[in-house]
């Protein structure tokens, strides 16, 4: 075991969910996400789909749509600002069209509509920690065109760049853009882009995410990459269980998102992927008595904590999986002391040094999560080592 989940759905007294599911979360641990509500307690726009936010302090809190439209956080930054999806049928001069706005969502300050170009349909997308945004907007039906909107305001073209259709889809801290472009000869390519470097393609795929180290996520075909340092790494087959999407990327390099697992009858799970372990199926790290069966995990923090969508109490609700610090005991046998940890975390290291503000410590070597020590007749004093934890563990 090596989380605890949280269910965040709290049903009002006067609304009954269909269901929930968790989108985005930030290091702070606010959580983003989509509600249905049930059709006998609908907003007073009459529509059903929504967006909450959950936070550790403030609890579930159900912040509605945006102008009656089905509304879902897409990407957040640390400050709680979050770029939404909002689509659904609107009346425009007295005709029912399909639309996509792009909207900004603050805690604080609630909805806001970004400009466009005019286009037929606008998403805003990937968000950084300065509140630029990206996304795309399409042109034509089959035309779109990669847009950056600045902190300070208004939209920047970045049309095609060298394609048929491009799509700016996620930012960094330090404003490199990844998404895709559409090529007659090549398919998706995957691209990098920063204002002072230019555009540099990257290969068959849609980039999706990157983070702040300049890792790429890209989604090929049926397959995801991680892209990092010029190097294409798979994210692969774990046995029977097959990724499917990944959705989320801190930057540890922690990737989480949807795979299926194979057998009699093929069941979705949630799956988190490291270098160090290779795909692993996230139901099989919670408690055996949490009474849920995970199926989405949408994003990830840079603490480890993860949020989606899974199945529990007989309905569809939004979780948040939070890491489990490892515990350390030590217990004497005979002339020997013994030190273990748990849970048993990968690539955790036991160190031991004569002082406790020792400037080097002695790592101890160990193929589990315990050690044996022969007791020596002086004092020392022994650590933790939780360098590979980065991006797995653990929360503030």
């Amino acid at each position: 075991m090596r989380y605890r989940i949280v269910a965040l759905e709290v049903p009002r007294n006067d609304v009954v969910y269909y269901s929930t599911g968790g989108r985005v979360i930030n290091d702070a641990g606010l959580v983003a996400g989509t509600v249905v509500r049930n059709p006998d307690s609908p907003y007073p726009s009459g529509n059903l789909y929504g967006m909450f936010l959950h936070s550790p302090d403030g609890g579930f809190q159900d912040v509605g749509d945006y102008q009656g439209l089905n509304t879902q956080p897409s990407h957040i930054n640390n400050n709680g600002q979050m770029t939404v999806m909002a689509t659904g049928l609107k009346t425009v001069d007295g005709e029912s069209i399909y639309v996509e706005e792009p909207v900004r969502y603050t805690p604080g300050v609630g909805y806001e509509q970004l400009p466009d170009l005019g286009g037929i349909r606008t998403r805003a997308i990937g968000i950084n920690a300065h509140g630029t945004i990206v996304g795309v907007e399409f042109i034509e039906s089959i035309t779109y065109h990669a847009t950056i909107y600045p902190a300070q305001g208004g939209i920047i073209d970045l049309g095609l760049m060298g394609g048929t259709a491009a799509a700016a889809i996620d930012i960094n801290d330090q404003g490199y853009v990844t998404g895709y472009i559409r090529s007659p000869t090549e398919g998706f390519q995957a691209f990098i882009y920063h204002e002072s470097e230019g555009l540099s393609m990257l290969g068959p795929g849609r980039g999706v995410r990157i983070n702040n180290r300049g890792s790429i996520l890209v989604a090929d075909g049926l397959d995801t990459v991680l892209l990092r340092d010029g190097m294409r790494i798979p994210i692969a087959q774990n046995g029977s269980l097959v990724p499917e999407y990944g959705f989320g990327l801190n930057d540890g390099d922690v990737v989480v998102g949807l795979a299926t697992l194979n057998g009699p009858i093929l069941k979705s799970r949630a799956f988190l992927w490291t270098e160090r372990e290779g795909t692993l199926d996230l139901n099989d790290y919670l408690p055996p008595d949490s009474g849920w069966t995970i199926g989405y995990a949408y994003n990830v923090n840079n603490h480890g904590q993860i949020t989606g969508r899974g199945y529990f109490e007989e309905k569809t609700q939004a979780y948040r999986l939070d890491p489990i610090p490892p515990e350390t005991r030590i217990a004497l046998e005979g002339t020997n002391a013994v030190i273990s940890w748990s849970p048993a975390w990968p690539g955790i290291v036991l160190e031991a040094g004569e002082v406790p503000d020792a400037t080097t410590w002695e790592p101890l070597p160990a193929t589990t999560n315990q050690v044996t020590v022969p007791l020596r007749g002086d004092r020392r004093f022994f650590r933790l080592n939780l360098d590979a934890l980065e991006g797995l563990c653990c929360p503030p």
